[in-house]
């Protein structure tokens, strides 16, 4: 039974996925009278969509964006509040010592650390980031 409730979940998840592929934005609300579900089976579907890197949860619904688009939007992010990135940016370096290890990932505040880095001794840096990795490689 459980693996049968398995494989309607994955069918649901893949008709959900699907739906937001062809209209690209929905709401719980709409998927809720569309497939004839709650709205809490519909947002827990939702967020295993998110989880899982396919859809992007917005307040009420979701957007589907394919790998272009999502280029796209972290590009956009980055270039938003830069002044205020570097202010965190480097107040937060003065926390790390020589010596440490640091865990970087891969959002667009946490990128703009790299420049307070340089001056720190054997430090080990961690990272999910391509361009941080590319950016501590390259310098």
């Amino acid at each position: 039974m459980k693996e049968n409730n398995n494989l309607y979940l994955i069918e649901r998840q893949n008709r959900i996925l699907n739906l937001l592929k062809e209209r690209k934005r929905v709401t719980v609300k709409d998927l809720s009278n569309f497939f004839k579900i709650s709205e809490v089976t519909v947002r827990n579907d939702l967020k295993e969509l998110a989880r899982s890197g396919k859809i992007i949860r917005t307040h009420g619904g979701a957007i589907y964006l394919d790998n272009s688009e999502t280029e796209g939007i972290y590009n956009y992010r980055k270039s938003q509040n830069v002044a205020q990135k570097r202010k965190i940016a480097k107040l937060a370096s003065t926390l790390i010592n020589d010596g440490e290890v640091v865990f970087i990932d891969a959002s667009t505040t946490a990128s703009h650390i790299i420049p307070y880095l340089y001056d720190k001794m054997e430090l080990t840096v961690v990272t999910n980031s391509i361009e941080v990795a590319h950016t501590l490689a390259i310098s």
